[in-house]
């Protein structure tokens, strides 16, 4: 099973969303940004079957990071 990872995705203008994906979805997605653009639109499956369609065109960063932080609360 492929874990999940946090990604953030930064459009020209200043926009940003983010998105929880699989690791699987993650590499087809940035195999498509590195391939020059070839298609325009993209679409993301998020981990809870959300579907988010991109214009590669417009995006100028992604962050990657792992999922499951928490902020504020422990159960250890």
């Amino acid at each position: 099973m492929a874990k999940d990872i946090s990604v953030e995705i930064g459009f020209s203008g200043g926009g940003s969303t983010a998105v929880g994906v699989p690791e699987d979805r993650l590499e087809d997605f940035t195999r498509a940004l590195g391939e020059g653009q070839n298609e325009r639109w993209y679409t993301i499956t998020s981990n809870d079957g959300a579907e988010f369609m991109v214009d590669l065109s417009n995006v100028i960063f992604v962050r990657v990071g792992t999922r499951n932080r928490s902020i504020g609360f422990s159960n250890a």
